[in-house]
């Protein structure tokens, strides 16, 4: 969609923020959704997407920023699909979540008095117990490690440390792609569907501190696996568990139609209370 006057909305009031992040304000009767807006804002929009019942926008520029917007903390904010929250202050982003539990719960309890207690978690940083890359190449072609940008399903942007992971998964980043590189190992394009290298998926009992690393491919021959898995375990601290697995399904999907390769425990344990939850890749 070419950018007209036809598709700016030169002041929009961001009333409220819906699942997933994206701001909320209404044009001309319809409802429109700006991501990585905060309630309070005042935005110069371009609309991207038209709908019957709404419409799609990004920000041209802000013209009076919300009280309630702070600086994000981390450097791939915006690029990776990962977080939509972080321009939002805590205690906002606590109201605004309360009220989506609100909204979704009401249909099933319409009467329920006083809403719902909102207790917040003890962290802010730190706190994913299950991580999954993609990989890619940077624009001089070497192999990267990182997320998907925002409704771009080929693209990644490259990832070395994220702030809403465990730091010893920043460790199993690193060890992995310093393994790869020049190796000649492709990464898996799910356009073309060719390439080797599909998804990293990392994942730690808080409780336990034990990690899992499994690694997906598509299924061909890996001799150097058992080398990939003993520099694991010997750099990557709390390592008890490492799986490589295979898939040929087109999808962009972790999930592993054979395993090929594993080292240590099958499993994972987590507490929660006084129950222990055992995990696997599967």
């Amino acid at each position: 969609m070419s950018t007209t006057t036809k598709n700016i909305i030169p002041a929009l009031h961001i009333e409220k923020c819906q699942y997933k992040g994206a701001g909320v304000g209404f044009w001309k009767g319809k409802k429109v959704l700006v991501p990585y807006t905060a309630p309070g804002d005042k935005v110069e929009v371009e609309i991207v997407k038209r709908k019957k019942s709404r419409l799609t926008g990004r920000v041209r520029e802000i013209l009076s920023p919300s009280p309630y917007r702070v600086t994000p903390s981390c450097p791939y904010f915006t690029a990776c699909g990962g977080c939509c929250w972080q321009h939002i202050s805590l205690p906002c982003q606590r109201d605004i979540k309360k009220e989506i539990v609100e909204e979704q719960l009401h249909p099933f309890l319409p009467e329920s008095p006083g809403g719902i207690e909102m207790v917040p978690s003890p962290v802010s940083w730190r706190y994913r117990n299950k991580m999954e890359y993609s990989f890619g190449y940077d624009d001089k072609e070497g192999l990267i490690i990182g997320q998907h940008y925002p409704e771009n399903y080929r693209d990644i942007v490259a990832i070395e440390s994220c702030r809403i992971q465990p730091e010893v998964f920043d460790q199993v980043l690193e060890c992995v792609r310093e393994f790869f590189q020049g190796t000649g190992y492709e990464p898996w394009d799910c356009v073309t569907h060719e390439g080797f290298l599909r998804q990293l998926m990392i994942r730690m009992g808080h409780n336990t501190g034990q990690v899992m690393v499994s690694l997906l491919t598509t299924p061909h021959p890996f001799p150097e696996v058992q080398e990939l898995s003993s520099r694991l375990f010997e750099k990557v601290p709390g390592m008890t568990t490492f799986f490589w697995g295979t898939s040929s399904l087109p999808a962009d999907i972790f999930a592993m139609q054979e395993v090929r390769f594993h080292q240590g425990q099958k499993e994972i344990e987590e507490k929660i209370g006084s129950k222990k939850y055992r995990i696997s890749p599967m």
